[in-house]
């Protein structure tokens, strides 16, 4: 239950870490020792101390930014070590030389351990606790009383004449208004300048027709008066002489 309180802590402070080195910051948090550590998060020796650096880097990012380079991380890895106990004599005479004349992994170192305090302190904090929900109050309210229904027309009426008074007359009937359909006037639209193109266009060819159709019938006409003329007797060469009869008296 405690580590799980403090990896909620990292990870309010540390939302984008990474779930193994927030992991291992949460068990150092609350204070399982390196091998507890190791054994959760199946990992040892150098692996482990990456993890455990790469965690606290990101936590000391939470407070400045620092530029870093190949001595510098080895430096950051040898000062996470130096926090868990673990530090070698050879890191230990490296580390202390290096800070000796980094100003840059001085501040980180500052700045780190500050951070932890904070993460520390607040950890140690006892959690704030969660009021408790209030109950609403239910209050029963009566049903509203039922109104008598109001009586029909026709019982009114029936009541009045029991009562000697004279019933309501019927209402006269209404003439029923009948609404005719108002005519529909057919609208001439113009002739658009499209259909003025059309007629222009098929006006020629209306005149071409009609000259054929009189060149037709002017040839079937003269072909049937040549016709009745050759079948005539009187144009034959042969065809006999018909004299007029005299008048008699002359």
């Amino acid at each position: 239950m405690i580590p799980d309180r403090a990896e909620q802590q990292i990870f309010a402070a540390l939302p984008q870490l990474d779930a193994v080195p927030r992991r291992g910051l949460a068990l150092a948090l609350a204070g399982v020792p390196r091998a507890g550590i190791a054994s959760e998060l199946g990992l040892s020796g150098a692996a482990l101390s990456e993890q455990l650096a790469r965690g606290r880097k990101a936590l000391r990012r939470t407070r400045v930014e620092l530029a870093s380079g190949g001595r510098c991380e080895r430096a950051e890895r040898a000062l996470s070590d130096r926090l868990d106990g673990v530090l070698s004599d050879l890191d230990g005479r490296f580390l202390g030389a290096h800070l000796a004349r980094c100003s840059r992994c001085r501040i980180h170192e500052a700045e780190l351990t500050a951070a932890l305090e904070e993460l520390e302190a607040a950890f140690a904090a006892p959690p704030a606790e969660q009021p408790a929900p209030t109950r609403a109050r239910l209050r029963v309210v009566p049903p509203a009383p039922q109104l008598p229904a109001a009586p029909e027309p026709a019982a009114l009426g029936a009541h009045a004449a029991e009562g000697g008074g004279s019933a309501a007359p019927p209402e006269p009937d209404r003439p029923t208004v009948v609404e005719e359909p108002e005519p529909v006037v057919a609208e001439i639209q113009p002739p658009t300048p499209a259909s003025h193109k059309r007629i222009r266009a098929a006006l020629p060819i209306a005149v071409a027709v009609l000259i054929a159709i009189g060149l037709i019938a002017a040839a079937i006409a003269l072909f049937g008066y040549g016709n009745d003329t050759a079948r005539a007797p009187w144009n034959t060469p042969n065809a006999p002489i018909v004299h007029p009869a005299p008048i008699s008296g002359q």
